[in-house]
Order: C-alpha cells, then structure tokens, then sequence
C-alpha cells in the first residue's frame, strides 16, 4: 500500500506543479517578454526488491521555457530592421513634405521670381515691372533662407534624438548586465522570470540599434553592436556616449570613451532607431541641405551672369543681381596649429553638394569628402599664391599648422541662406 499511494501522491504532486505553470502562463498572457512555460515529467528512480524493480512514480524534472532560439535571433534582426525603418522614414516624410509642396518649396517663389524678370522684359520702362522684380527677388532669398532654417531646425530635432536613443541604449545595456549578474551566480538553473526579462530587454535594445548576442558559459550573455563594439560583458556594460563633433560643434557624434579618447561609431550603426537616425542625418539631410544650396548658387550664378549682359534705364551695364554667403571653415576643437584657413567658390558650376575635411599630414594638405573619406583630388599647394584648387573652390591656408590638424570646408553651407539681392 505505501508504494501504491506514494506512487498516486507522485502523480497529484506532479499534476499540481503542471496546473501551477498552467496558470501561471495564463496569468502572464499579455506580459511583455514572457516565454510560455511547461513542465517536464519523469519517472522516479525506482526501487529494487530482490531481483524485480518496481515504479516508484513520477517526478518533475524541470520547467521549460517554450521558446525557438533561431526565431528570436531572426525576430530581433526584423525589429532592428523595422527600428531603422520607422525613423528614417518618419524625419523623411516631414522632409518630404517640407521641399516637396509646391506652395512652400522654392518652387513658387522662383515662379513668380520669372514672372516679374518676363514682366521687365516685356515692358523694361516700366518702374513698376522692375520694382516688382528687386520685391520678387527678395522674396525668393528669403525663402531660400526659411528654408534652409527649417532644414536646420530638423537637424538640430535629429541630434536631441540621437541623445535619448543613446541614453535609452545606455539604461537598456545597464539592465541588462543587471539580469546577467543574476543569472550567472544562480548556480545554472537561473528563475525562468530573469531570463525572460532579460529577453525582453534585449527585443527592446534591438529597436535602438542593431546586435548580435553570444551566449556565455555561465549563462550570461555578451552584446555586440554588428560592426563588433562590445555593449555588454557579463555583469559589465559600456555605454555609449554622444559627444559633440570636433569639427562640428552643432552636430553629435556617436561612440564609446576609450582609454585612448573617443572613439566614433556613427558611420559603423546601421540598424535599429539610432542607425536610422544617423543613416537619415548623413545620407539624406546633408545632402538636401546641400543641394538646396546649390541650387541657389546655380541660380544666383545663371542669372547674375545674364543681367551683367544688360543695362539700366541709365544705359549703365548691369552688375550682379544676387550675392550669396561664402564657404563655411571650421577647425577641429583638437587642433594644435595656428593655421587659418579660407576657402572661395571660383567655378559656381562646378561646386559639388558635399563638405569636405583638410587635413595636414605634416607635410602636406590633403582634402577628403566628408561623407566618404575617399581623397579628393587637387591642384596647387595650399599657399595664398598656389592656393588647392578641387570641384570649382579654392582653398588657401596661412599659419603654422601641425600634423594631423583637420578643417571643415563646406562649400555650401551658407549659400542658400545668405541668398539675396544685390542691387
């Protein structure tokens, strides 16, 4: 009888565990990250009488979280995929929608510009017509300014982002390397609940930035960003940081704090919300910024050149119509020279809608496009006398400048907003 009813007292035990992890999987239905759990069953060691062996029951040999380790891989790639996706395309629609209305882009303004220069040319006596022209001229600067403020208002929106981002990755890593800790001096049979929060703060990093994650020996688990920047080490996270760049001080820059100094990771972040802001920022933002530039100086360039061909109502040829900003130079904060350095648009229709970096090797000046830090050719040495020539601008240095000194040049950064009329 004592076999008999420890044997029946095994098996209601056993039903009591698996109806216990019944309800609680209902109970933790809508609990984010929660893994589905069930209870293994096995039979107990059984006793030996003489030479025959008799069941002594059934006992619980573990709960099991319900889970495809291959589909979590997959399902944190898509969120970091979809994480992307979402910022890039929200700040692309508001672009879009800023340069692609006909009643607030340039597109207007330079109709109604063209309307007055036909008004003129149809009636060049008329006061009114040329009166019409210098207001319609005006105005279309003007909105070449709004514009290129809206574009900067966007930027700056972009940089606060990128800063939480940074800081919800940093919270995240944290907890994370919290939940590790646990898991790792728990022996190899962590709480099912611990591993299960520690998923669903990995899903929530994978919507920040993109990741690959190696499990460890003692259960702990190691995160990497792809292009391989530890974000966590057993019990250990690193932060990231966003630091303003040294050639830039308006713009941020993404990395870690290194022993050796900053090291920047904004061009190695290609997934999750961070990697689509920083993807946005670089490859679309700059580039509209920049291109709205050239258009204007294409237009005040074509235009001032056919009204330097004409005359005043006094019979004096014309001069220019527009006048634009300059280039923009801004030396590195980590600049150890005294070198200056200006730069000039000599050939408007060869400008190119890109910033560039000059850097000193010591011996020489080098020029880098900015985005892609491949050399850019060039003429001349840099002097006053023999100024670099490359893509219709001069550059010309005087000081004393010290090996790996680094400039700004953009060429167009204050065009567009500096575009007005001239006469």
């Amino acid at each position: 009888m004592t076999g008999i009813l420890g044997n029946g007292l095994s098996g209601l035990l056993a039903a009591q565990r698996a109806l216990q992890t019944t309800s609680n999987n209902i109970s933790n239905a809508n609990t984010d990250g929660y893994v589905r759990q069930r209870v293994n069953l096995v039979a107990a060691p059984s006793t030996t009488s003489g030479t025959a062996s008799f069941g002594a029951g059934v006992r619980v040999a573990s709960v099991e979280r319900l889970f495809d380790q291959l589909l979590t891989d997959q399902l944190r790639d898509a969120t970091a995929a979809n994480g992307r996706a979402a910022a890039f395309n929200d700040f692309a629609v508001r672009l879009d929608r800023l340069l692609g209305d006909p009643d607030q882009s340039v597109t207007a303004a330079l109709r109604r510009f063209f309307d007055a220069v036909d008004g003129v040319g149809r009636d060049p006596t008329s006061i009114a017509n040329r009166q019409q022209l210098l207001l319609e001229g005006q105005a279309l600067g003007a909105r070449f300014a709004q514009l290129d403020a809206q574009l900067g208002t966007l930027a700056g929106e972009l940089d606060a982002r990128i800063a939480q981002s940074v800081q919800s990755i940093n919270l995240t890593t944290s907890g994370i390397a919290a939940l590790n800790a646990r898991i790792a001096s728990s022996g190899g049979n962590p709480p099912p609940e611990l591993l299960d929060q520690r998923g669903e703060f990995l899903r929530q990093l994978a919507e920040q930035v993109d990741i690959s994650v190696s499990p460890q020996a003692d259960g702990s688990v190691a995160v990497y960003t792809r292009s391989g920047q530890a974000l966590v080490a057993g019990g250990l996270a690193r932060p990231l940081v966003a630091a303003p760049d040294p050639l830039q001080g308006d713009r941020l820059r993404v990395g870690t704090q290194e022993t050796g100094g900053f090291q920047d990771l904004s061009g190695k972040l290609s997934g999750g919300y961070l990697g689509g802001l920083v993807a946005f920022q670089r490859d679309t933002l700059d580039g509209a910024r920049a291109q709205l530039g050239q258009i204007a100086l294409g237009l005040a360039a074509g235009f001032n050149e056919q009204h330097r061909q004409g005359v005043d109502l006094d019979g004096v040829l014309g001069g220019d119509f527009f006048a634009t900003g300059g280039p923009g130079v801004n030396p590195a904060a980590t600049n150890t020279g005294s070198a200056t350095i200006t730069a000039a648009i000599v050939d408007p229709a060869s400008v190119a809608a890109r910033d560039y970096e000059l850097r000193y090797n010591g011996s020489a000046w080098l020029l880098y496009d900015r985005a892609t830090a491949a050399v850019v050719p060039t003429t001349g040495t840099g002097t006053a006398a023999d100024p670099l020539r490359a893509e219709g601008i001069e550059i010309s240095a005087a000081g004393a400048a010290q090996a790996g000194d680094r400039f700004l040049v953009r060429p167009l950064a204050n065009v567009a907003a500096n575009l007005r009329v001239a006469i």
